[in-house]
């Protein structure tokens, strides 16, 4: 925990995530009986709420039919709006 907010300057969220994930295969060795301990069950991380950013349909229609002159950003434009609309 020191060295994730400290070294790292890990968020509170990232942290969660990284706990969730050591939990999961701890108790996964622990069923397999290549660990003997449940002191991992103690294990906690506290979550923040975050504010969901998102595009209502009207922006999205009009990023959508908006033409940029770089390819590279018609391609991004391209995919965001695919994934927005199928996501």
């Amino acid at each position: 925990m020191d060295y994730c907010f400290n070294n790292r300057q890990t968020l509170n969220n990232y942290y969660a995530k990284l706990v969730k994930t050591i939990k999961a295969f701890l108790n996964w060795a622990f069923e397999r009986g290549y660990r003997n301990s449940l002191k991992f069950k103690k294990l906690a991380a506290k979550e923040d709420e975050i504010e969901v950013v998102y595009l209502t349909a009207e922006e999205l229609m009009l990023l959508y039919n908006h033409k940029f002159t770089s390819a590279t950003l018609e391609r991004a434009k391209d995919m965001y709006c695919l994934l927005a609309l199928t996501g």
